[in-house]
């Protein structure tokens, strides 16, 4: 056979192909070239488009080429002549390729992109010379040669195809039916891609060759298969896997491999193509012969029917983080969840083996049955090989990461496949060939999921961080879609004893089985993660699983007794199948004779169910206590909810049981944690310039992550917030804080640009919060009166980071290096964590009313206990009702800032707040730039320059506070004298917000000074615009604290979210305003900038003049709307 590059042997393309796709060769591949690893995947032409563009793309990859080109001349560069004898003799020796390839070193992989075109017009002309040798048809079989192992193998495939269109027919040569030809065509051939095949590279040819004559004016039901035939695209890179285990010629295969003579093989082979592509094309033209075909069941999307709710399903992943009402938590004891974990590790093992399929998967949708051949899928068939290749695997070793790492690849494709078919939800075909694929998917991916957590990785180690996130979501969407296209026979739910096809019913049950082991694979993943997991109460209408003789039926004559059987006992009467509720407790309201008439219709579904059903009663039997737990039990002594005696109450209750030094210890905490906010932002300016020469990048790149940080500290409050107005603020705090420490640790080890963007924005998550948190702490425990001034306390010890964290960040910078910041704040965050889960009580009303209640929980009752014991305020313990508390207690709103920021009472002032405080941030933030560049600081004297800016926070909210109790009294003696009661009527407004414009004209006055003195540095001293920062950081802090009491006496019953709603516009303007500061500033200067800033800071005083004149008719409005809704309910 001719060897030469003129005449490329066809033999010689699968034999490279099979080399490059060899396991110790392929990644390097991939890794050399992008433009390959694309043409793996997308497979989008046909084989003559391949062999045409791309023979030289898969068969040499650049890294082939450079590699033997360095090793074979020691070139750093070489010509195209010189390439193009090097692909030649790697053709003439492609078993060369392999010796070295696996060792190529970085430095060859660095010059692909530099070779790239000489290497592709060589590939291109080698590629075009091996189709012109090919189409002529000129290769063969030389009799009497001994055959090498790769012409063996092309033959054998070759063979393998038409073996594949053989078995399609029946023992006549005559096909089962139109369908089944179909449908197995589109499998076996329209979805074969040659060039995924790690052993062939034109097989599709080689056929084409062989049958084309046969096929040319062949024609079928009216349709002219002509080239079309042959010209089908395939539809997707997981068909691959099909060729692996369908292949109906194998056998055939072996016999040639253990033939003891050389003439014997090549007699079979020629045999066997020659005879064999005859008998083909009789056995198509025999297609229009109706005679002995076999009945195939078919099923009708019509058949089934959905009764339950299939949306719930697809949030079932939400309920551990928010609580869903009239949704109760289950538990397992060790003892059960280690049988569940057993059984569920039995059914990965089952597939694992090949020992059969999982009890959810019916053997007929792996093409078992002759009768049900429409219900088999190639996804399923497809999950059951790839799963295989965990057989004998021990877990936690390569072989295994191996494994886990192809089935997380092929979960991530059904995934995507499936997140592809909801974004184009309205070109989807709803036919019952899209509802089986659904339907597979979703069983593909959840046996992917079992396999890794309880045979791969058992402990969960390496897949729980991919399964817990994404996985659950994922596989409950699946479950919602495949529930949609229906999970009960709609003539089973007619409880009328008409029977529905077989399919159907197996569809059903398939469904329902799936859906069930969902449910038990996401408690075990709970259980792994240590989440709680709830009660499945959205499939209450579903039945039970059905009688396992009509789940192993193998012929419709079979079904169709059991079917008889089956609806003798459960159709006739009119009740209908069992439900899966009916294997819980029975209601209270149940009498007696509905008890006994439930407990015998488990003992009759029991006694037909096979070992899947038998698992689900003893799973449900412990997650809802006994089946046969009567009414009786309450006359023996256990005392429901309603038999309790009511909670006491008092007729006058302190809003708060904590005394003065109580209190005050709560806001010292809550103002020691608000300091996190404070230190993360401030502490780090002063290092701005080290850390953009240290990065290698510009000062307004460093800036960014200014701009990042205030971007996540303005949008994590509006998660945190929710979470504290719900689950408690000790809960809250322990969470953020967690989330900083762990940032704080990654930024100190920061080795890149982008690690210490990503970075800041998690530290901003996890300090920001803190303000929100600690503005409903202090709204939890003060009224009106006193709240203006614990208000300035709490604002004035977050805002003395303001003062002193430059300079602590600037002394850490200027002698440690500026890691030594985040060192510092992951030392200060830990130690204050443990005092403050030691020495902060839990505040939130909804959870310990005025501090009178003690919480269930040791998280929430401690050291809550020891403040009731201690304390100076009389008061009765526990006198507030349990369950009006309760049915207070709110619920994660992640959106409840958003409606605060967009509700009437707020808009306007928080955008009036929100520009004054960009406009104080854009300020600061280029404080560091300005300093150093027309004053010529240092990092240390620039961290000393900040000092002024911090101690006018601190003083401004401290004298504001007083102000504001000042005011407060003032004008609620005026309003007493007019209005005895405290009403809506009481002018909150000018109680709170007189003081505001007087300090934003202060501000804008600070803002010009500050901009025009550093304008012309070397004519005023520094010292003018070091006062300004003074001045600017007392009247920005100064209105800030106003409007945030101000928004918390008006939102009072959700501090946090109100904290929250400022919190979110502030940061993300101003993270607006700090990313073009420096580009503003570098256009037109320091002076003209600010100027700029201060107008729009005077155009904002309209939004306070209009809150100022409708604000009080909004608040009303707002309060008649709620004391409607309190009398409704």
């Amino acid at each position: 056979m001719a060897t030469s590059i003129t005449r490329l042997p066809v033999e010689t393309i699968g034999d490279v192909l099979r080399r490059l796709d060899s396991f110790s060769t392929l990644a390097v591949c991939i890794r050399s070239s992008p433009v390959f690893w694309r043409a793996f995947q997308e497979n989008s032409q046909v084989c003559r488009d391949i062999l045409k563009f791309r023979i030289g793309l898969t068969l040499l990859p650049y890294a082939i080429a450079i590699y033997e080109a360095r090793h074979r001349r020691n070139l750093n560069v070489y010509t195209e002549d010189e390439t193009h004898s090097l692909l030649d003799a790697l053709y003439t020796d492609p078993a060369s390729i392999s010796r070295r390839l696996a060792r190529i070193d970085t430095d060859g992989l660095k010059e692909i992109d530099r070779l790239h075109n000489v290497v592709q017009r060589s590939a291109h002309e080698l590629a075009e010379r091996a189709l012109s040798v090919i189409e002529s048809g000129s290769e063969g079989i030389e009799v009497g040669r001994i055959a090498s192992t790769s012409e063996l193998h092309r033959l054998c495939q070759a063979l393998y195809r038409v073996e594949l269109y053989m078995q399609l027919f029946g023992a006549n040569g005559k096909p089962e039916c139109q369908l089944s030809f179909e449908l197995q065509k589109s499998w076996f051939f329209d979805r074969h891609p040659p060039w995924m095949n790690e052993q062939l590279a034109c097989v599709h040819d080689f056929l084409e060759w062989k049958l084309s004559h046969s096929l040319h004016h062949l024609t079928f039901d009216g349709k002219d298969f002509d080239d079309s035939f042959l010209d089908r695209r395939p539809r997707g890179v997981e068909n691959h896997w099909m060729q692996c285990y369908m292949s109906r010629g194998l056998l055939f295969i072996d016999d040639l491999e253990h033939a003891d003579a050389y003439r014997t093989k090549i007699q079979l082979l020629l045999n066997a193509i020659g005879s064999g592509t005859a008998r083909f094309a009789e056995s198509l033209k025999s297609l229009s012969k109706d005679s002995g075909q076999t009945v195939v069941q078919e099923y009708l999307l019509s058949e089934l029917i959905c009764p339950i709710d299939a949306a719930a399903i697809s949030v079932r992943w939400m309920h551990p983080y928010i609580p869903v009402p009239e949704q109760t938590s289950k538990t397992y004891s060790s003892a059960t969840m280690g049988f569940l974990n057993r059984v569920l590790k039995s059914y990965a093992e089952v597939a694992v083996r090949s020992r059969g399929n999982p009890p959810f998967v019916h053997k007929a949708q792996v093409g078992h049955l002759a009768n049900l051949r429409s219900l088999a899928t190639p996804t399923m068939d497809m999950c059951l090989q790839t799963v295989s290749m965990a057989d004998g695997i021990s877990p936690g070793g390569n072989c295994a990461q191996l494994v886990a790492d192809v089935l997380i690849r092929e979960m991530g494709a059904l995934s995507e496949r499936h997140g592809r078919n909801e974004d184009n939800e309205g070109a989807i075909l709803e036919d019952a060939h899209s509802s089986l694929d659904r339907l597979a998917s979703f069983q593909a991916y959840l046996l992917y999921v079992m396999v890794l957590v309880f045979y791969i990785d058992p402990g969960g180690v390496q897949t729980r961080p991919f399964l817990r996130h994404a996985v659950v979501a994922a596989l409950q969407q699946m479950a919602s879609a495949s529930a949609c296209d229906g999970l009960v026979c709609a003539a089973e739910l007619r409880r009328k004893p008409e029977r529905s096809s077989w399919a159907a019913s197996v569809v059903a049950e398939a469904k329902r089985r799936t859906l069930f082991t969902l449910y038990l694979v996401e408690s075990a993943l709970a259980a792994q993660d240590g989440l709680p997991t709830f009660m499945g109460t959205e499939l209450r209408g579903l039945p039970a699983p059905t009688a396992g003789a009509l789940w192993t039926a193998t012929t419709l004559d079979q079904w169709e007794a059991a079917y008889g059987a089956y609806a003798d006992d459960w159709l006739v009467d009119g009740q209908g199948p069992l439900r899966i509720k009916e294997l819980w407790t029975p209601p209270s309201d149940l009498d007696a004779a509905g008890v006994a008439c439930r407990h015998r219709r488990v003992d009759r579904w029991l006694q037909s169910v096979d070992s899947f059903g038998t698992m689900m009663y003893a799973v449900t039997s412990h997650t809802h206590g006994p089946l046969f737990r009567s009414n009786a039990m309450a006359e023996e002594g256990e005392p429901g909810l309603e038999e309790r005696p009511p909670a006491s109450s008092t007729e006058e209750q302190p809003y708060s049981i904590f005394d003065k030094r109580q209190r005050a210890i709560i806001v010292l905490f809550a103002s020691v944690a608000a300091t996190f906010s404070g230190f993360a932002s401030n502490i780090y300016f002063p290092a701005l310039p080290t850390i953009a020469t240290d990065m290698d990048v510009s000062v307004e790149l460093i800036n960014l992550t200014v701009t990042a940080y205030l971007v996540f500290q303005g949008l994590a409050p509006s998660l945190w917030g929710p979470v504290s107005d719900a689950k408690g603020r000790r809960v809250a705090y322990a969470g953020t804080f967690l989330v900083f420490i762990g940032a704080c640790v990654g930024l100190a080890l920061a080795l890149s640009y982008a690690a210490l963007v990503v970075l800041r924005c998690l530290q901003s998550t996890g300090s920001a919060s803190t303000i929100a948190i600690g503005a409903g702490v202090v709204g939890d425990i003060t009224t009106r009166a006193n709240r203006g001034g614990l208000m300035s306390i709490f604002q004035a010890g977050l805002l003395a980071p303001v003062a002193v964290g430059p300079v602590i960040g600037g002394a850490l910078a200027g002698s440690l290096g500026w890691r030594a910041i985040f060192w510092f704040l992951v030392i200060y965050a830990a130690v204050f964590l443990i005092l403050l889960l030691l020495c902060l009580p839990e505040t939130l009303r909804a959870l310990v009313a005025n501090g009178n209640h003690t919480p269930t929980t040791p998280f929430s009752r401690y050291p809550l206990v020891f403040y009731q014991q201690t304390t100076t305020t009389k008061y009765d313990l526990q006198t507030t009702d349990v369950h009006a508390l309760q049915s207070k207690r709110a619920h994660i709103d992640v959106t409840g800032p958003l409606r605060i920021l967009c509700s009437k009472q707020a808009a306007l002032l928080i955008f009036f707040v929100a520009v004054y405080y960009t406009v104080w941030q854009m300020s600061i933030t280029a404080m560091s730039t300005l300093f150093s560049e027309h004053y010529g600081l240092g990092t240390t004297q620039i961290g000393l320059t900040f000092i002024a800016n911090g101690v006018g926070c601190i003083a401004g909210t401290l004298i504001t506070g007083r102000l504001l109790n000042i005011d407060y009294q003032r004008v609620k003696i005026k309003h007493d004298l007019r209005q005895p009661t405290m009403s809506s009527d009481f002018p909150l407004e000018e109680a709170r917000l007189r003081l505001v414009p007087v300090m934003a004209l202060l501000q804008c006055a600070a803002v010009l000074l500050f901009g025009w003195t550093v304008h012309f540095p070397h004519r005023v001293s520094i010292a003018v615009p070091i006062v300004a920062t003074f001045l600017t950081g007392w009247t920005a802090v100064s209105t800030q604290s106003v409007v945030m009491t101000y928004l918390v006496d008006v939102f009072h019953d959700r501090g946090a979210a109100a904290g929250a709603s400022l919190n979110l516009a502030r940061c993300l303007l101003a993270a607006g305003g700090t990313s073009f500061v420096m580009p503003l500033i570098r256009a037109i200067g320091v002076g003209p900038a600010l100027s700029l800033c201060t107008g729009v800071q005077a155009v904002a005083l309209l939004a306070l003049a209009v809150q100022w004149r409708r604000g009080p008719t909004w608040r009303r409005e707002a309060e008649a709307k709620q004391e409607a809704k309190r009398n409704r309910c």
